[in-house]
């Protein structure tokens, strides 16, 4: 079953998509009260230090890097919960319906993915030391670096699916059960993730062409 025609599985009331980004949309402001409560504490109560760093990062007050990534993901954690559940009851769906048009998740072709992306990364990141080796500068400390590898691979792959989950699942099932085509779904999603994502600091310093590639991907149909 192709993955749009998937999306006409269960209930799929207008009203039931606008519900659900709310639910989503109020569940990530209550997860990110650890986030608010920590940079409070950081800065030792001192309001105008706390607006500023709200402003911008708050990562600029001194924050614990890895804390920082860690309360930053958990509010992605709870918005996936939020969007389980949502599917789960409101739409009476299985939550496998907007993750792939098959039976299981296909995890050889996540692996192969992984592997792909991995060694484009390795082989970009050694041409970039080669070309401009003044651009790199060794700071390996392993405490931190260990740190961050657990907080990636155990924690971060909750970000990135409740992303893809909500925008390339979920929201582009419901703008094909509304048009009822493939390419409206695909280009609209596209461009709201986009959009969102343009005021990232990778995008600042790489530029929006490498955010176009790596954001407005197609997804295959399965």
């Amino acid at each position: 079953m192709d993955f749009i025609q998937k999306g006409f599985v269960g209930k799929n009331k207008s009203w039931m998509y606008i519900l659900t980004m709310l639910v989503i949309f109020i569940a990530i402001q209550f997860a990110s009260i650890p986030l608010v409560i920590a940079a409070f504490f950081e800065v030792d109560g001192d309001m105008e230090k706390f607006e500023k760093a709200a402003e911008s990062s708050f990562m600029d007050i001194g924050m614990n890097s890895n804390l920082f990534l860690f309360l930053m993901i958990f509010t992605f954690m709870i918005a996936l919960l939020a969007l389980f559940l949502c599917v789960r009851y409101i739409h009476k769906k299985k939550f496998i319906s907007i993750i792939t048009s098959r039976d299981k998740v296909d995890w050889n072709r996540i692996l192969y993915a992984f592997a792909l992306w991995g060694i484009i990364s390795v082989v970009a990141i050694f041409v970039g030391m080669y070309l401009s080796p003044e651009d790199y500068t060794w700071n390996f400390k392993p405490l931190p670096f260990f740190t961050l590898v657990f907080v990636s691979f155990v924690f971060l792959p909750f970000q990135t699916s409740s992303e893809e989950l909500i925008f390339r699942g979920y929201l582009m099932q419901g703008f094909g059960t509304l048009v009822k085509n493939r390419w409206f779904p695909l280009i609209i999603t596209s461009v709201i993730f986009g959009l969102l994502h343009g005021m990232n600091p990778e995008v600042e310093k790489l530029g929006y062409i490498l955010m176009a590639v790596s954001y407005t991907h197609l997804r295959a149909h399965e």
